[in-house]
């Protein structure tokens, strides 16, 4: 009686299937930032970053149309990596990808398996995204007057936001002096603040402000600032 099932014991395996053509166990992967060689990028919040990459044989054949997987690791304490969505080589063995302007900082690997389900890959290459935070802030009256108060409300953008909220120092100077910190606070679970002041002394006088997230190992972004705002004491 017929039929499709398992091979016979002792008849040879199907071989297995490669990943592009001219698929080698011996590849070279390259990839960088876009208008950059080096591996380590800062960024700021909101931009979005491209990468270009090529994939060859050990003599310069262009692998085309094979899978490049990518798994991304974003830096903060306790963070695991996870695969994204594979990139696939063109005729030159080129691929390009890009990462979204919210993304946190983070590790992402780039590797090519000569044939598919192969146990480890054939190359490996590696790029790192430091992305400063990104930080809101408006203040209101802009106009004010000695023992009353003006009101900042603000957010920290990206996730995840640390147990217990994201801790900000607000900052102050008068226009073209140095910074002077005056008050620590913290985000709500969202990102949110909001803080008040009060002033002691008589104006007139004009005052900056600003919002800066500094680094914390359970926040997967690098120190940021928020932009400056203005404030008229009478």
């Amino acid at each position: 009686m017929g039929g499709t099932g398992a091979p016979a014991p002792g008849s040879p395996a199907a071989p297995p299937t490669p990943n592009g053509t001219n698929a080698s166990s011996a590849a070279v992967l390259h990839v960088r930032w876009k208008r950059s060689t080096a591996p380590r990028l800062e960024s700021n919040w909101g931009q979005v970053r491209r990468i270009t990459g090529t994939l060859t044989t050990s003599s310069g054949q262009p692998i085309a149309d094979a899978a490049v997987g990518v798994r991304v690791l974003p830096t903060y304490a306790g963070a695991t990596a996870s695969a994204l969505a594979s990139v696939k080589t063109n005729a030159q063995g080129a691929f390009t990808s890009s990462v979204a302007g919210n993304a946190s900082s983070r590790t992402l690997t780039f590797s090519y398996d000569a044939h598919v389900g192969d146990p480890r890959p054939a190359a490996t290459a590696t790029l790192t995204l430091l992305v400063h935070a990104g930080v809101t802030l408006s203040v209101s009256p802009h106009t004010t007057a000695v023992n009353h108060v003006i009101t900042f409300v603000g957010t920290v953008r990206g996730t995840p936001v640390p147990l217990g909220g994201k801790q900000l120092v607000l900052e102050a100077r008068s226009p073209g002096s140095t910074w002077i910190e005056f008050q620590v606070i913290r985000t709500n679970a969202k990102g949110r603040f909001q803080a008040r002041y009060r002033f002691r002394f008589a104006g007139p006088a004009d005052y900056q402000f600003r919002a800066v997230s500094e680094y914390e190992a359970a926040f997967p972004f690098i120190s940021g600032a928020s932009g400056v705002v203005g404030v008229f004491e009478r």
